[in-house]
């Protein structure tokens, strides 16, 4: 879950940390003494060490806030970036302090960076000295709340501070949160333990047949299971694009790294290895909830494991073909499978790339008659099920302009584009309505 880290710089966070009672009850203040915000750099430092070690993907931003709010440092996972924009940006600014509309400015933060609807981390680090008395309740209703769910973490580094406004901040997030105070004598125990609360590593035994291994989730379940359990395997293709409800990276606990064996490293190279590519069935126990495990490599080349826990549905999950099918091979259970290779969307050169595919191939009609209605039909299933219903029209409009141009010249390509461009004319009505999305076969009657 990405993490916004709120850093108050008001004149306050100057003070000098520590302080020494005099006989007049006043203050010694000692030169040289690190401030507020000397500790408070100190400890996101820490923060940051924990959570590349045990939460390595996790993106973080940074934000200074007192009277108002600024972005020091954007979304990234680059440790060293988000230390250098403490000691870049973490500078006093001379006003008072906005505990409010620093929690809006992190919802805005979150929203342009994230969905709202994703859940997130919010660690404040503030002396407790905000710009009045007043309850912070009041002040939510008129910046209408968080916005966003997120566990949220307050530091207060002046031990001497009343935090009854910041109970009422955790109260208003649901009681999802909890109060760190420093102490003078071990000021980076509270950073460590804030990092604990939000990094802490979730560690779960894996078992597969005899076998049994501790794995690492990375970021944890949101889910009670005390144990993964590798149901069978099945083809990927099988699976395809599955509705997920969230994706861990699974690698070995720190204390497991140097070890010879490895069950993750036993389980990857069973799956890279398959013909065709397979994926491992989970359950996880308690419960009846489903996932799958892949073999997957970032663009570093690095190769890992990712568990993708399933939606919760009432449709049962193919059944698995048993374990030692796989092994033997010859014996392997066929299973069926009516999906194509899955579609993904995430940048705009794929879709471009599918959609001049289907032009490619209607360019050569009518030879390419199979390819072009398989191509039509992945671009045209993937819209439908992504609710990308203006995408029909727009591919309808372009294969509108090939016919046109090819003009009388191509009689059997002219007709398989027309019939082409009405069917997905047609499915942006029926099928989107009736929630069931066929097929588009080629017309009867057409030269091939």
């Amino acid at each position: 879950m990405p993490t916004v880290i709120l850093l108050d710089v008001s004149l306050s966070m100057g003070r000098p940390f520590q302080s020494t009672p005099t006989p007049n009850n006043g203050t010694a203040q000692t030169p040289n003494l690190p401030t507020h915000l000397d500790v408070a750099s100190t400890g996101i430092s820490a923060i940051l060490d924990y959570a590349s070690t045990n939460a390595r993907l996790e993106y973080v931003a940074i934000a200074t806030f007192a009277a108002d709010s600024k972005l020091i440092q954007p979304f990234t996972r680059d440790t060293h970036a988000l230390k250098s924009s403490l000691s870049n940006g973490a500078v006093l600014e001379y006003n008072l302090t906005d505990v409010p509309k620093a929690i809006t400015f992190a919802t805005t933060v979150f929203n342009d960076e994230w969905s709202l609807l994703r859940d997130g981390h919010v660690i404040l680090i503030t002396d407790g000295h905000h710009r009045d008395s007043k309850p912070f309740t009041p002040q939510f209703e008129e910046s209408g709340n968080f916005g966003f769910p997120c566990r949220l973490s307050v530091i207060i580094t002046d031990s001497r501070v009343n935090s009854h406004n910041f109970n009422e901040l955790i109260k208003i997030n649901k009681n999802n949160g909890h109060i760190f105070t420093v102490d003078s004598a071990n000021p980076n125990e509270s950073f460590i333990s804030a990092a604990e609360f939000h990094y802490k590593p979730f560690i779960i035994p894996l078992h597969c047949g005899s076998l049994e291994a501790p794995v690492q989730l990375t970021p944890s379940l949101d889910v009670e299971a005390t144990r993964l359990d590798i149901c069978g395997f099945l083809d990927s293709q099988s699976v395809a694009s599955a509705p997920s409800q969230s994706r861990h990276l699974v690698t070995q606990p720190e204390s497991r790294v140097n070890k010879p064996a490895s069950l993750c490293v036993l389980i990857h190279g069973a799956l890279k290895q398959s013909q065709p590519n397979a994926v491992a069935l989970v359950s996880l126990v308690p419960g009846s909830q489903r996932g799958y495990v892949s073999a997957w490599s970032d663009n570093k080349k690095k190769s890992n494991l990712v568990l993708i826990l399933l939606a919760p549905s009432s449709t049962p999950v193919p059944a698995p073909a048993p374990l030692y099918d796989w092994l033997l091979g010859d014996t392997a259970t066929t299973l069926p499978s009516y999906c194509g290779s899955s579609v993904t969307w995430t940048r705009p050169q794929s879709l471009l790339s599918d959609v001049q595919k289907v032009l490619r191939a209607a360019r050569k009609l009518p030879e390419r008659n199979a390819t072009f209605y398989k191509e039509l039909n992945r671009v045209r299933e993937a819209a439908l099920c992504f609710g990308f219903a203006d995408l029909l029209g727009g591919l309808a409009d372009i294969l509108e302009r090939e016919s046109s141009l090819l003009g009388n010249s191509n009689v059997a390509s002219v007709s398989h584009i027309s019939y082409a461009v009405r069917m997905l004319r047609e499915s942006i009505e029926s099928e989107w309505i009736s929630g069931e999305i066929g097929v588009i076969e080629p017309p009867r009657g057409v030269g091939n």
